[in-house]
């Protein structure tokens, strides 16, 4: 039994049984996790690329047959591909990175990452580059302390919520790609894995064989350069580059990103099949294992005797005592990480014009996630207005299940961004019955459709007056709400079902349904 570079504790099969990669008419399938198993490492919320990816990966362990399903991983350490079969976890554990990490990686493990100097030390170069620029250097000291106090914290918080050490029993069975694919298996990458030891691994599979699908979730890095940080655009170049090479097909995630991606072949004068596959407009299923039970536990206990009709009153025990303060109010939503391209300045701004215009009936603005890259530049401006008069409450890091109560009863949301590649935050407000003011760019009109209020984002009057239409006329809200309720929403069970169907196709029909 051997402890790979994850820190999982790895059986490794001394011999592949004769001929048991023909024990399946049907290819096999790999899902590749590198970059996936990083970040449930680090954190305890699923964001972005990584919910589409557990999403994707528990629904597909719910149809496809045991023998045909894996998750693989690039090993930091020896650049050798592993794969593990995915019977060996339990779908709805994919659902929470709690429960994930508890399956693959030791206590150990999660402290030693965490203590990682290298790790360290890069993390602080790069927040430390943007501040720089926007304060004095005689405030390097002060900025040093406090990011360190910060390090701490998050290792003690994160070190509480690891899994137990594990025994040393073998909780995983992981082979070598190489022992277990056959040409013609696909090897499908719905991650964001750019880093070169992954590419370069993905390539030799490519080189034995192997079917390679690529889901690309954006070109932000080089439509939008701005609003990405350090050095993004020209790894994310190199990574698309890289991936016209190995990809046999790419996967779009909504039709913008497909022009966007065609235009990029196009200009480098090469073309794989592009195939749509868009995501979904549903609710948040992950619940950490832990927070969940204790919830649960709570409820049974104290609010058992609460009848239905009282839902807030049944709901709200188990809610966090700040998240639930903002509901003595009416207020708006906006989820996501607090980045540029996010454009939440210019809503902020599109607030502060309302109250400045004598709208003091506005509802409060409710800002949820976690703290990006330039998140100075929306700190000092709440700073400089008081959270605008007191309009606008922070709620950084929100659970899954905080996220849950506040789309439930938030008055609406709001999604200006600069730009998408699909708007997960837009199809979960929908799932709620939940309208919302959307940018009129990229994809978002593709998850909104006929069901929100657009506005420009590059307009702070814009925005304003998409808010003042859903708070000032009540019955557009309602009827917009109505034609939610009426509206079929794309799940991720139709997501894994398209997946599915193009993983099984023959080459030959790709290419035939994507020719130019």
């Amino acid at each position: 039994m051997k402890q790979d570079d994850f820190g999982m504790f790895a059986q490794e099969p001394a011999l592949r049984p004769e001929g048991a990669a023909q024990d399946s008419a049907a290819p096999k399938l790999f899902f590749d996790i590198s970059s996936f198993l990083n970040y449930v490492l680090m954190f305890s919320s699923y964001s972005g690329i990584q919910r589409v990816v557990a999403m994707v990966l528990a629904e597909m362990a719910t149809r496809v047959d045991a023998d045909r399903l894996y998750v693989s991983y690039v090993s930091h350490r020896d650049g050798k591909h592993y794969c593990v079969r995915v019977d060996e976890i339990e779908a709805e554990t994919f659902l929470s990175p709690t429960e994930l990490r508890a399956v693959f990686f030791t206590k150990a493990t999660n402290i030693r990452s965490l203590l990682d100097i290298k790790h360290m030390l890069r993390t602080l170069r790069n927040e430390l580059r943007w501040i720089l620029r926007a304060r004095p250097v005689q405030h390097l000291p002060v900025i040093v302390l406090r990011k360190i106090g910060q390090g701490v914290v998050s290792l003690f918080r994160r070190n509480r919520q690891a899994a137990p050490a594990q025994t040393g029993k073998a909780r995983i069975t992981r082979c070598r790609l190489s022992d277990v694919a056959v040409p013609g298996d696909r090897l499908v990458l719905i991650d964001s894995t750019w880093t070169p030891i992954f590419t370069e691994a993905f390539a030799r599979a490519h080189d034995d064989g192997m079917r390679v699908y690529s889901l690309v979730h954006d070109l932000i890095p080089l439509i939008q350069p701005a609003t990405t940080d350090g050095e993004m655009p020209r790894v994310f170049y190199h990574w698309l580059r890289s991936a016209l090479e190995y990809t046999d097909v790419f996967l779009a995630n909504s039709i913008s990103t497909r022009r966007d991606l065609d235009a990029f072949q196009c200009l480098h004068d090469r073309y794989k099949p592009i195939m749509d596959l868009p995501l979904a407009q549903t609710g948040l299923k992950m619940r950490d294992a832990t927070e969940k039970m204790r919830a649960e536990k709570h409820m049974r206990k104290h609010m058992s005797e609460i009848p239905a009709t009282y839902a807030l009153a049944r709901s709200i025990s188990s809610t966090d005592q700040f998240v639930r303060s903002v509901v003595n109010t009416p207020f708006v939503l906006c989820v996501g990480t607090t980045e540029p391209r996010k454009n939440i300045w210019r809503l902020l701004m599109a607030w502060k014009l309302l109250v400045d215009q004598g709208h003091v009936d506005i509802p409060r603005l409710v800002l949820a996630g976690r703290t990006g890259w330039q998140s100075h530049v929306v700190r000092d401006f709440l700073q400089g207005t008081g959270n605008i008069y007191g309009y606008v409450t922070l709620i950084e890091e929100p659970s899954d299940a905080d996220l849950e109560f506040l789309y439930r009863h938030c008055l609406f949301t709001a999604m200006p961004s600069l730009y998408e590649g699909w708007g997960l935050p837009v199809g979960e407000a929908l799932s709620y019955g939940k309208t919302a003011v959307v940018s009129n760019t990229s994809s978002l009109p593709e998850v909104g459709q006929d069901m929100v209020e657009y506005c420009d984002p590059k307009s702070v009057e814009s925005i304003a007056a998409a808010v003042r239409r859903l708070v000032d006329d009540p019955e557009h809200r309602l009827a917009l709400e109505a034609r939610i309720a009426a509206t079929t929403l794309r799940t991720w069970a139709d997501v894994a079902t398209e997946l599915l169907q193009i993983l099984d196709a023959p080459s030959h029909v790709i290419s035939a349904e994507t020719a130019p």
